[in-house]
């Protein structure tokens, strides 16, 4: 402490042995006072002048951290002078006694802000429990305690209130600029849609519970909606509850072809916007802003695309395109319009494959000697009638204008189901459907040696080994994915495509064998999946326990499967099972078993989403190693694998690691669209990159 001033005389204080000291009292006590008070206007002064030129005094402090340091500063000037005054008491001075503290009072809190609090905090509750628990449950809950819903409403209101832009305006607003549709409002609380577009639609609005005489009581998984009777179903903030996946089917029923679905969600509730988007999309609803990314003839994409001046949702490349493009869409543009919304590929390649016939151009070409046109195209007589009269309801609500009878299009329908392929981009990602007269030439095989490639408006068939068909008769290419136990393909090829396949995919029997292969219990090699089998490597028997254990690794790989390939089930749901199923086949079914391969994709589509960057890494690898077991290093699925395990390396901050693996696949990126594309644009600047 600093060392006190010398006091001059005045008071007198009394010893404890009863004697009396004298101190000298203090010269002038005003002065001191003076100039604290001088000080103080000074630094007020400096302070402000500070403020307002934005600059900081040297020393100065501020913030709660500046009042913790200044308060912990006197606390301790306080405890040395009460030491000091301790210490000189037995010097023979005085020490005063400290009175008690007074507890401080706690803020008083009114009625009214405790109230408010108790309203917000059962506002959170309500809100956390409508996204745990399924619509029903949630409805059960609301018509026992019909205030809570009243409540959650309330909270709900104040919150929105502060947001600079409420997407129920917007949607209001969408909703102005067309008139006499069929609209359903779903969640749509106190229906303020109805209220503000009701004379221009008729809307039927629906929640848990009805809060005035617009709004009708009902799960929104079970509308009591026709199917086919709506234009447009609308999801804003409503998409809540385990379940939400059955009201989008719910929607997509009771949508007539063409119908539109608007979603208005916050994004923070998905782990990735993109997996959400490909799982509505898979429910049978087209993503409209994806068919503005690619033009519309040409399909190539770049950012200078123009919408079709009629419809404005098709997009070209320019005038050039678009001329190009007319005749076969003019009936699709007077569709759009009409429906305000684009129909699903298969929809739009039989309306363009209609304008062809209905003008007698059936695309003739002549392949060693045999002249194949639209007209001749394998479409399997009546044995798929079933599935082309639904199609053509669907087509028949969608389409303005009659190009071709009816049984005409229920031919084409059955010609494209049966010839047509995915049509994906450079990145491997399908953004749509095509069919190539020519190549429908091409037979199936479960070990192909060719694989479809498109860039741009041209396709052709590229090799997947350096042994390279000499004819089309030789070309083979898979119709199915053959990444799968042989009865799966087999079967699959029957139903859909009315042969029995056997091919060199399904003659090769050791291949089989291990794509179903079960784990040796002694050194982990592969051993046939039988009750007898004996292991080629060690030369174990397989045990009866290890049997039962292998058998069910293989049913619940086989049935979960089946629920892990929904994309229409939330994500979550899939990945729990996923991980249950591999969990199960780890010291069963071997690591080059084929029925991995389904729990793998999602638990790696999953990683990708969520940035998990070392798990997507983990199963990106699984994913590799199990299809370079079928598949050659120059088959393209192996090649776009690979490019997106680089891309995963580079984000784990592996890139070196990553550098032989881009400098291996740019080459065959070049070949197969160009050194110019997008593709090996990319790759050649991450090779630069990781090079500096």
């Amino acid at each position: 402490m600093k060392p006190q001033k010398v006091a001059e005389a005045s008071k007198t204080v009394q010893k404890s042995d009863g004697g009396i000291v004298k101190e000298k009292k203090e010269k002038r006590p005003w002065r001191n006072k003076v100039r604290k008070l001088a000080k103080k206007k000074r630094l007020a002064e400096e302070r402000a002048t500070a403020a307002a030129s934005g600059q900081k005094l040297p020393g100065q402090k501020s913030g709660d951290k500046a009042k913790r340091k200044n308060k912990k500063k006197k606390n301790k000037q306080n405890e040395e002078t009460q030491n000091d005054d301790e210490s000189e008491s037995g010097q023979g001075k005085v020490v005063k006694e400290e009175e008690p503290q007074k507890p401080k009072m706690k803020a008083v809190v009114s009625m009214e802000e405790a109230q408010q609090r108790m309203k917000a905090g059962r506002f959170r509750y309500l809100n956390e429990m409508m996204y745990t628990m399924s619509g029903a449950d949630s409805m059960e809950y609301f018509q026992k305690d019909p205030d809570a819903f009243q409540c959650y409403h309330n909270g709900f209101a104040e919150q929105a209130a502060k947001w600079p832009n409420h997407p129920l305006h917007q949607i209001i607003k969408w909703l102005a600029k067309q008139s006499g549709k069929i609209v359903l409002d779903l969640g749509c609380g106190e229906a303020k849609i109805a209220k503000a577009a009701g004379h221009l639609h008729q809307i039927s609005s629906f929640d848990l519970v009805s809060q005035n005489e617009r709004v009708t009581a009902c799960d929104m998984a079970h509308l009591p909606v026709e199917s086919d009777s709506a234009d447009i179903a609308i999801f804003c903030l409503s998409l809540m509850g385990t379940n939400l996946h059955e009201y989008i089917r719910e929607a997509h029923r009771t949508l007539k072809m063409g119908g539109v679905l608007k979603i208005a969600e916050v994004s923070s509730r998905f782990t990735n916007i993109k997996l959400f988007v490909d799982a509505v999309q898979k429910m049978g609803f087209k993503n409209t802003e994806k068919v503005g990314v690619y033009c519309n003839y040409c399909i190539r994409r770049n950012g200078q695309l123009r919408k079709c001046t009629g419809c404005k949702m098709i997009v070209y490349c320019g005038a050039e395109c678009q001329k190009l493009d007319w005749n076969q869409h003019k009936a699709e543009c007077k569709a759009i319009l009409k429906h305000d919304g684009i129909a699903d590929d298969g929809i739009r390649l039989v309306m363009r494959l209609a304008c062809c016939w209905a003008k007698k151009e059936f695309g003739e070409v002549t392949l060693d000697k045999e002249t194949r046109s639209l007209s001749t195209l394998e479409d399997h007589g009546d044995k798929i009638n079933e599935l082309a009269e639904g199609f053509l309801q669907q087509y028949k609500c969608f389409s303005v204008k009659e190009f071709a009878s009816e049984d005409i299009v229920m031919k084409l329908f059955k010609i494209v189901a049966i010839n047509s392929f995915a049509l994906n981009n450079e990145f491997g990602s399908a953004i749509g459907i095509g069919l190539c007269i020519k190549l429908s030439k091409a037979f199936h095989s479960c070990n192909p040696n060719t694989r479809i490639v498109f860039s741009g408006r041209k396709v052709r068939l590229h090799p997947t080994t350096s042994d390279v068909p000499k004819s089309l008769n030789l070309a083979t290419h898979s119709y199915i994915d053959e990444l799968q136990p042989i009865a799966v393909r087999k079967k699959l090829l029957k139903e859909k495509y009315q042969f029995d396949c056997e091919c060199v995919g399904c003659t090769d029997e050791e291949r089989n064998q291990k794509m179903e292969a079960w784990n040796c219990q002694n050194c982990k090699h592969w051993i046939e999946a039988s009750d007898k089998a004996v292991c080629s490597k060690c030369k174990t028997s397989i045990t009866v326990d290890h049997v039962e254990e292998c058998k069910l690794a293989e049913a619940s790989a086989t049935n979960g499967n089946a629920h892990v390939a929904r994309e229409d089930i939330p994500i979550q749901s899939r990945v729990n099972i996923a991980e249950k199923i591999l969990t199960v086949a780890e010291d069963a079914l071997h690591k080059h078993n084929v029925l991995r391969l389904t729990s793998l994709r999602v638990l790696y589509a999953a990683a990708l989403g969520s940035k998990n960057i070392d798990k997507a890494y983990d199963y990106g690898m699984q994913l590799l190693d199990i299809h370079s077991q079928y598949q050659q290093q120059t088959d393209i699925a192996i090649i776009y694998l690979k490019y997106g395990l680089s891309q995963v390396l580079i984000a784990k901050g592996e890139k070196k690691e990553a550098l032989p693996m881009l400098a291996e696949i740019q080459p065959r990126f070049a070949e197969l669209h160009g050194a110019d594309s997008e593709v090996c644009t990319n790759i050649l600047a991450a090779i630069k990159m990781i090079s500096k």
